[in-house]
This record gives C-alpha cells, sequence and structure tokens, in this order.
C-alpha cells in the first residue's frame, strides 16, 4: 500500500447513526450498563440511531470477546451499510492484540466512515489511518457522551464531524482537568 492523500469520510449529522463495539474492554457491570443506556437514550433524543456490536455489553478477564470476535466484530460494524460512525466505548488494554486480525484491505475497499475514540482506541485509529488512508479522529469515547457534559470540547466532538470538506474549526485547550479516574456510578 503507497497511501498519498487521506480519503475523509463524508460528514456525520443528525439522523444518522452510531456503530458501538467494545475491540478492546466491555461493559460487563450494571453500573457501566447503565451509563451506556443512559448515554443511548441521550443521543437517539437527538436523532441518532445506536447499533450495538456483539462485543460491547460483556467484559470477561478485561476484554469484551475472544480476538477474533473483537476484530470481526469492528468490520462487521465498518461494513454495516447502516453504520455511519464508530465510536467505543472506551479504551482499554488489549486492542493491540487485534490488529493483525483486522481486514484493512476490506476497510480501504469500503466506503470511509468515522471513527472515533481515544486512550486504547489511538492504537487502531493510528493503524487505520497508516493501512488505509482513511481520516479517524481523536476524541471523545462514547462512554464519555453523557448528557451534563458541559465541556466545549467534549460535547462538541459530534458536531465536528459533520464539517463538511474545506471547513474548518478552532478547538481550544479544555478549562477543566482530571486528577482522578471518575467513578461513572457516580456521574449518571
Amino acid at each position: 500500500m503507497n497511501i498519498k492523500t487521506i480519503n475523509y469520510p463524508p460528514g456525520f449529522g443528525k439522523n444518522m447513526s452510531i456503530g458501538v463495539t467494545a475491540p478492546s474492554s466491555g461493559l460487563g457491570t450494571d453500573v457501566f450498563i447503565k451509563r451506556f443506556d443512559l448515554v443511548a437514550e441521550r443521543l437517539t433524543e437527538k436523532g441518532y440511531a445506536i447499533i450495538e456490536g456483539n462485543c460491547l455489553r460483556e467484559n470477561c478477564k478485561h476484554v469484551s470477546g475472544t480476538r477474533e470476535e473483537r476484530a470481526n466484530d469492528l468490520l462487521n460494524l465498518w461494513l454495516n451499510p447502516d453504520v455511519d460512525v464508530i465510536i467505543p466505548p472506551w479504551g482499554g488494554e488489549v486492542l493491540i492484540d487485534i490488529l493483525d486480525l483486522i481486514d484493512f484491505d476490506r476497510i480501504m475497499n469500503s466506503p470511509a466512515k468515522w471513527i472515533m475514540g481515544y486512550s486504547d482506541i489511538s492504537t487502531l485509529l493510528f493503524a487505520l489511518t497508516l493501512k488505509t488512508g482513511i481520516a479517524t479522529a481523536h476524541g471523545i469515547n462514547f462512554m464519555d457522551l453523557i448528557p451534563t457534559q458541559n465541556d466545549p470540547l467534549s460535547s462538541q466532538a459530534l458536531e465536528i464531524l459533520n464539517l463538511s470538506k474545506g471547513e474548518t474549526f478552532t478547538q481550544n485547550s479544555s478549562e477543566k482537568h482530571q486528577l482522578e479516574f471518575t467513578n461513572f456510578g457516580d456521574n449518571l
């Protein structure tokens, strides 16, 4: 592969669908599932459809499925014409274990779509852009799209994916920072 240009996916906006799979850690616990359902409900109310992958709600020994299941689930969401963007719930520690199983050629030869996230998801974003030339978005994870999100850097993440070719935006540093992990159960 000799990628010379970056392929930007089409804009993502209202009445479009978000595919959610966990290529690393799944949800697993009731508190995480409750938070996921809250975020999904909020986004549905805003006009988005949520399409869950098979590797999402389970979490056994810190992963949402076997290597093969996680790689296939990601590819299936990518190839699903009803999915417009993929936003994993969060990262984890083992996404790197599936990189050699991802069919980057099939991804490159299918319609481009956005995938967004950070943490362990950055590993996937980097590999996907380098191997396919498709732009990715280092940004918010699905579980961070809570209704009470008031940080402009995070709350505008989906809007940025809707920009047309040639449009620009200004990204500023957040005025807030997090000193330690926030318990999702305390912030529903």
